[in-house]
Formats: structure tokens, sequence, C-alpha cells
């Protein structure tokens, strides 16, 4: 069994890391930095549709605060 792959371009870029930057706000995380990385961040690779980030933070303690509710909005209890 395959896995169906696509192809990143700079459109879909912006729109994730836009996307992920109102959730990450949104649960009080003051981001310094929001990054897509990852084949689907390589413009023209064809790659497995799952989104990498890399979130840069200033204060640690704050970030793990909002990360306990962020797994509970995503996984649940």
């Amino acid at each position: 069994m395959g896995v169906d792959g696509t192809k990143a371009d700079k459109n879909q870029d912006t729109k994730i890391v836009r996307e992920y930057g109102t959730h990450i706000n949104a649960l009080g995380i003051n981001a310094v930095k929001i990054e897509h990385i990852g084949s689907t961040a390589v413009i023209g690779l064809t790659a497995k549709p799952v989104v990498d980030i890399l979130i840069e933070v200033s204060n640690l303690k704050e970030f793990n605060t909002a990360n306990e509710k962020l797994v509970l909005q995503w996984f649940g209890n």
C-alpha cells in the first residue's frame, strides 16, 4: 500500500504558518517564531501529507502550560 504524496507550494506554506500561529496564540503561547519544516515545506517536493512545525518561544514554562492544554484539545483526556 502506498502513501499519496502532495507537493508543497509557497501559498500552502504561508497558510500553514498563519493557521498554526492563530491556534498557538489562542492558547496563550507567545511564539517568537513559527517555522514550517520537514518535507512538506520543500517547494515542489512530493511529501507525505503530514505537517511539521517548529515553534520558538522565549518562556518555556509558559509554553509547557499551554502545551498541556493543546494536548488535551487535540487528543482528549
